[in-house]
């Protein structure tokens, strides 16, 4: 049984759905929701060791920083920002647990999507929550065709 830590956005049904994601698929989830991501994460990781107390470390639906990024590279980071992919490109960072797209299946994509997507991929929850993480990508992006 993994013991897991989230990061994801406050103020924000994505953000919201990515720790209720982790709640369904494993059995001890701790999470932070933050709309001060760098600043945040950055104090929560240097008053304790989380890679040694968690089993996984996700961020969503934020762009965590490059201090944050380096501090935790084996952290699993699920963003759909244009700023993040270009983030990414400007710093030419390697992160090899990161999805971040804009897009997924010709469409705009949200944090909590690629999180669920990725979660299915590993086995470890169900397809049973599609349709409101479907209906969370289309209010995140106000894509209500």
């Amino acid at each position: 049984f993994a013991k897991v830590l989230v990061f994801a956005h406050a103020n924000d049904p994505d953000g919201l759905l990515s720790v209720i994601l982790a709640q369904l698929a494993f059995t001890e989830v701790d999470y932070l929701l933050t709309n001060k991501p760098q600043t945040d994460i950055s104090a929560y990781i240097s008053s304790k060791d989380v890679v040694a107390e968690y089993d996984y470390i996700f961020m969503s639906d934020i762009y965590p920083g490059r201090p944050v990024l380096t501090a935790l590279p084996e952290a699993y980071w699920f963003d759909h920002k244009q700023y993040s992919v270009d983030k990414i490109q400007e710093h030419r960072l390697e992160l090899p647990n990161a999805i971040v797209k804009t897009e997924l299946n010709g469409r705009p994509t949200s944090g909590s999507e690629l999180f669920y997507e990725w979660l299915r991929a590993e086995d470890l929850l169900s397809n049973r929550p599609v349709e409101f993480v479907e209906y969370i990508r289309q209010v995140d992006n106000w894509d209500f065709a």
